[in-house]
């Protein structure tokens, strides 16, 4: 990254800002494809685990996929900065912050930030990833230069919208629309991370299910679809769950109306139409209609919070 902000300043003034964009995607296809190379993309492969634990330091490295997860999940290291050292770009090796916030600032300030909806980013690479919040800050009114507060243990959409009242985004604009479909790619891509995205693995399905508190695990593919099937949850609590940010499990509905009531009034509506939905996710998520609440004629933009409260962000 050093040397593309180099060859970015060199070409200030002959780059239009296309070809910026296009040299900043291919960099960060190559990255991946390293990553990939070193460590592997299979969420599920031990050794690969082992290379990225030894590699971020781990001195005592477990003997189960699940223990090294465990371990990774507490190291905030720049994506970027790992793969100069593995490459030996770097002679130290990559910092470990003290927190997620430390690594946003870190990365903000370096600009060395790595989105997660990279198309080349396996599963190892996908898991490692955070999502930095912070980066999209200030508006064009009276909050312009001011960060957002992000917290990383706090639930991800109820966060954003906070960010999008902040900054004043409002309904059906660029300021807003961009950051949430990053927000809910990130959301697709850390479900597969978690549970995978073939929908003909069973081992997916198992682990979907322990997650949806499924006593009796059925050996077939088919049958952890039926019993599945029947199941209401919100995709963004249950994302949220996995990833440490609740620490109660999430709510399963009584139906299906109910969990779309839910999802409006609490502005956790997530797409079936999303790119990096794998095939679990598309089963499991539930169309829901009417999530466009309010209209365009009275108060363009805004859309009822919890408990019918007027907010900007048009919750949808």
């Amino acid at each position: 990254m050093s040397q593309f902000k180099e060859l970015r300043d060199l070409k200030r003034w002959t780059w239009t800002r296309d070809e910026r964009a296009q040299a900043l995607d291919e960099v960060r296809n190559a990255i991946a494809l390293q990553f990939n190379a070193f460590y592997g993309s299979n969420v599920d492969d031990l050794n690969g685990w082992h290379n990225l634990c030894r590699a971020l330091q781990v001195q005592d490295i477990p003997d189960t996929v699940n223990g090294c997860k465990a371990i990774v999940k507490e190291i905030y290291v720049n994506i970027c900065d790992l793969v100069d050292y593995s490459l030996g770009a770097q002679e130290k090796p990559p910092i470990l912050h003290e927190s997620e916030s430390d690594l946003a600032e870190y990365s903000r300030d370096s600009d060395k930030i790595y989105p997660r909806e990279n198309a080349y980013a396996g599963g190892l690479l996908r898991f490692l990833l955070r999502q930095i919040f912070g980066r999209y800050q200030g508006n064009r009114n009276n909050n312009r230069g001011r960060e957002f507060p992000y917290d990383p243990t706090g639930e991800t959409m109820p966060q954003f919208w906070k960010l999008c009242d902040q900054n004043g985004w409002e309904r059906d604009t660029p300021e807003r629309d961009e950051p949430l479909d990053g927000i809910r790619n990130a959301i697709a891509l850390q479900f597969n991370a978690f549970y995978g995205s073939n929908v003909d693995d069973l081992n997916g399905w198992h682990n979907l299910c322990r997650a949806l508190r499924v006593q009796d695990l059925p050996d077939t593919v088919n049958g952890c679809k039926a019993i599945v099937k029947k199941i209401h949850v919100n995709i963004c609590d249950l994302v949220d769950y996995s990833l440490g940010k609740q620490e109660e499990l999430p709510k399963l509905h009584d139906s299906e109306p109910e969990l779309a009531a839910y999802s409006r009034s609490s502005g956790k509506i997530y797409p079936r139409e999303n790119a990096y939905a794998g095939g679990l996710l598309r089963f499991l998520l539930r169309q829901i209609t009417g999530k466009y609440m309010g209209n365009r004629n009275r108060g363009r933009g805004r859309g009822r919070g919890r408990g019918g409260r007027q907010g900007r962000g048009g919750r949808g």
